[in-house]
């Protein structure tokens, strides 16, 4: 809606900051704020006002910060933080900041940025979204039954495991990938170009000859 009613950018980030100040009166969950961090990022990003300031330290902050497990502050004294900066509280306001550091390390860390157009990184992100669908049914079902059949595993074993289990989820993301993805990004494609069409032409003024 923000970007279908509000024409010019600076009016959109405006937007997107009201929207922030919206869901933190709203309360927890905060885990949206996910998507006006990424807004905010992707304006700037678009305008060429994103500027470098130490990316690789804010990539290692954020990936730090976005690793905790719940419980975290509680068995590490950090309880006297607000509730809403615990690291650990799964719907506080940590692991949105801690996404946004991580993508804005992304983006403007040069080491990084070189390491993410390699062949085989291009392809793991060409698959991701199919093989984040599929990975999760396959471990809850086929790698869990094999599990409790084999347990107690060696480390030799379990180690074995988890890589035949990253294979075959690669394999049957990338699988998704071709089969479900692409196509639906295509025909979404299709869509959006005969729909841009038709309101071009309801539009059009009629020519007088």
């Amino acid at each position: 809606m923000v970007y279908a009613f509000i024409p010019r950018a600076a009016y959109i980030s405006a937007a997107f900051v009201a929207l922030f100040f919206l869901l933190l009166w709203k309360g927890p969950p905060y885990y949206y704020e996910a998507f006006v961090f990424g807004a905010l990022m992707q304006e700037a990003w678009t305008h060429n006002k994103l500027r470098s300031g130490a990316p690789t330290f804010a990539l290692i902050i954020g990936l730090i910060l976005g690793s905790q497990s719940t419980g975290f502050s509680h068995r590490h004294g950090f309880d006297f933080l607000p509730w809403i900066l615990r690291p650990g509280e799964m719907e506080g306001m940590i692991y949105p900041i801690a996404a946004a550091l991580v993508l804005y390390g992304c983006l403007m860390s040069v080491p990084v940025s070189r390491f993410f157009q390699l062949s085989p990184v291009l392809f793991l992100g060409r698959i991701s979204f199919g093989t984040y669908l599929i990975h999760v049914p396959v471990l809850y079902t086929v790698v869990m039954a094999v599990a409790v059949l084999l347990w107690p595993m060696s480390p030799i074993t379990l180690s074995v495991g988890l890589l035949i289990f990253a294979v075959f989820s690669v394999s049957l993301g990338w699988l998704m990938t071709l089969a479900v993805d692409e196509p639906a990004l295509r025909f979404l494609s299709s869509i959006r170009k005969l729909s841009r069409g038709a309101i071009g032409r309801f539009g059009r003024r009629p020519q007088i000859t």
